[in-house]
């Protein structure tokens, strides 16, 4: 059996449009994804709200993965507290950045359960944090003499 799974992206301001606008100049555009924002005018009952009408809209999927911009975040917060009170599963995730949410569409893709996805979507996220560094030349690869 083929599962089926939706995205939501949330967080803080315009992370979750801006964010999703990258994976569509990437990837195309996801019918399975939508975006909740929060912004400092939505009080708390008003973000859940409209995370619990995000997810009626991807009610036709049998699992749901949250990714949130901030881990312990008001949009990461409202989504654990929803998912612990669902009887859909829905599994929250943050600290979220583009190559994560790339690896999670390969996977979910491939048809494979929320379980096997998650540990392979932190890997890809931890992945691509890096740090560029300017390679070093040997002083050894240089003349001595000049030119």
């Amino acid at each position: 059996m083929r599962i089926m799974t939706g995205i939501i992206i949330t967080g803080h301001g315009f992370f979750a449009t801006g964010i999703y606008s990258a994976i569509e100049l990437i990837a195309g555009p996801q019918n399975h994804c939508k975006t909740v924002e929060f912004h400092t005018q939505n009080s708390f009952a008003e973000f859940k709200a409209k995370f619990n009408q995000t997810i009626n809209e991807l009610s036709e999927f049998t699992e749901i993965v949250v990714l949130a911009d901030l881990l312990g975040g008001t949009p990461f917060n409202v989504a654990s507290e929803i998912s612990a009170g669902s009887e859909k599963k829905i599994v929250v995730l943050g600290g979220v950045n583009v190559g994560m949410i790339l690896g999670l569409l390969d996977v979910i893709n491939a048809g494979y359960s929320s379980e096997q996805v998650i540990k392979e979507v932190i890997e890809t996220g931890k992945s691509q944090i890096a740090v560029f560094r300017m390679a070093q030349q040997n002083p050894d690869e240089f003349p001595d003499e000049g030119i």
